[in-house]
């Protein structure tokens, strides 16, 4: 749930990773209330103090659209992680790479929705 009442399904994680060039961010997919959402940004440490940036992609194609830049992601090196839970009820392979993200992820969104910083957000194509 975020802001209370809205339901969400992460439908991809990517996550990239390059020590040498000193890159660690993650992009993804989120549905929100039946809308698509790409978010992307730097990894965030415990704090949660990297920011996400969000996109919204109208109209009824928005997963599928935006799984085809999923797929340019995973071209260019970005390696998917696992949405689903475990055995426990838990995201395990999600949280491994960003912890605390379901609380930041939240936060960040009803934030960017609030301030009126979602890329597309009001679109209607």
């Amino acid at each position: 749930m975020i802001g209370g009442s809205t339901e969400y399904e992460i439908k991809r994680f990517l996550w990239y990773k390059d020590e040498s060039a000193n890159s660690d961010k993650v992009w993804g997919i989120v549905v929100v209330g039946g809308k698509a959402y790409t978010f992307w940004g730097k990894r965030a440490d415990l704090g949660g103090k990297k920011k996400l940036t969000f996109k919204g992609w109208p109209g009824s194609y928005g997963v599928w659209e935006a799984e085809d830049l999923a797929r340019s992601k995973i071209r260019k090196g970005y390696s998917p992680v696992n949405v689903d839970k475990d055995a426990g009820g838990a995201y395990s392979a999600l949280e491994a790479v960003y912890p605390d993200f379901f609380s930041s992820f939240r936060s960040q969104l009803v934030l960017a929705k609030l301030s009126d910083r979602i890329m597309n957000e009001g679109s209607n194509a």
